[in-house]
């Protein structure tokens, strides 16, 4: 069966504002998710960003990125960070080594909004998540030594 493929790129664009998302030529349908319906879009704000083409015969595909700051910092390793369980139910489990310092832990929507922001140090961090709709958030840890996102899955 006959399916078309658009790629944004990457999962993550680290760029600074405003950043160019080209989904590709050759499709007669485009619509991102923040209502743009071009191939490219110019993106102003930091986020999620999705896009859904649709080719002469009707078929779709989606893609989509996650739009960053350009830092130059050390990226913290997956081994370097525990987080448990995921998919989470009620409360999420972040363990942070003691080499990362003061962190900040973020939860996002795939809208790219903020929906928790946490102050902390190494050890393990408990996030309640009993209030979060069932769905896909990413998780970001901000410290001195990089940044790490994970994908997390709330049930």
């Amino acid at each position: 069966m006959y399916s078309p493929v658009v790629s944004l790129g990457p999962d993550t664009l680290y760029a600074n504002l405003p950043a160019t998302l080209d989904a590709g030529a050759g499709f007669s349908f485009y619509s991102w998710s923040n209502g743009a319906n071009t191939q490219i879009m110019y993106v102003t704000v930091y986020g999620w960003y999705f896009v859904t083409v649709t080719d002469d015969h009707g078929c779709v595909a989606t893609d989509s990125i996650f739009v960053d700051e350009e830092v130059f910092v050390q990226m913290i390793s997956n081994e370097q960070i525990e987080i448990f369980p995921n998919p989470v139910a009620e409360k999420i489990n972040v363990v942070l080594p003691a080499e990362m310092g003061h962190s900040v832990i973020e939860i996002f929507d795939t809208k790219g909004s903020m929906l928790k922001q946490i102050f902390t140090s190494s050890g393990i961090n408990i996030i309640d998540m009993n209030n979060f709709p069932s769905g896909t958030y990413v998780l970001k840890v901000n410290s001195e030594k990089g940044i790490f996102r994970k994908i997390i899955v709330k049930k």
